[in-house]
């Protein structure tokens, strides 16, 4: 018990270091919502929460402390109010359900934010703890869906095929998911005046994409 523990401080540490190099913060949502964190092993947590799309790191917020949400790997799904969010390697994808399907948007936001339904904000760099999800007490969680949201970006996207996630960043990429239709979106693009900056943009033209 006091190896595992010693451990776990350890870890802790490290993870409070990286963080002291982080980029300014900028969060995904105007402020921490109430949210559940369901792990691989059907455990199911309820948090205050947020997504801080500077770092590409999963908040949590317990009384005036933000934490970071550590142990990715073994969660499964999280939930803010009305958004889903996937694990991928350290970050995390945003999953909306569109029309035609399902996009997934890795959120990458720099230094300047504008909001859609006020759904964004801008959080001032402030101290970080970690978070171990195992410390957390768990309860039930009820499922919602996502809205869609607009903010300039570099975000990663990803579309599914089969249950599998297939990546792209920009046109070269994502017309590469769609051999024998790059006309197609290319004229889409053009007629649409699409910013592949711009998220909202984005899911629009993946909208298309999978209803040709």
């Amino acid at each position: 018990m006091r190896t595992y523990l010693l451990i776990t401080i350890l870890c802790c540490i490290a993870t409070v270091g990286s963080v002291n190099a982080q980029k300014k913060r900028q969060m995904l949502f105007e402020d921490y919502s109430k949210g559940v964190v369901l792990m691989k092993n059907n455990s199911k947590t309820m948090a205050e929460l947020n997504y801080d799309a500077g770092n590409q790191k999963m908040m949590f917020k317990n009384g005036s402390e933000e934490m970071l949400l550590t142990n990715v790997a073994q969660i499964d799904t999280v939930y803010i109010g009305n958004a889903k969010f996937i694990p991928t390697g350290s970050s995390f994808y945003e999953i909306l359900q569109i029309p035609n399907g399902l996009i997934g948007i890795n959120w990458l936001l720099k230094n300047t934010s504008q909001g859609y339904k006020n759904a964004f904000g801008v959080t001032q760099q402030a101290k970080v703890e970690t978070l171990n999800t195992n410390q957390l007490n768990y309860s039930t969680y009820e499922n919602q869906y996502t809205e869609v949201y607009k903010l300039a970006n570099q975000n990663e996207y990803c579309i599914f095929r089969d249950g599998t996630p297939l990546k792209f960043k920009n046109k070269k990429s994502l017309l590469k998911l769609f051999p024998g239709k790059e006309n197609l979106i290319e004229t889409y693009i053009k007629e649409t005046k699409t910013d592949m900056k711009n998220a909202k943009d984005v899911i629009t033209l993946v909208n298309y994409c999978l209803g040709l």
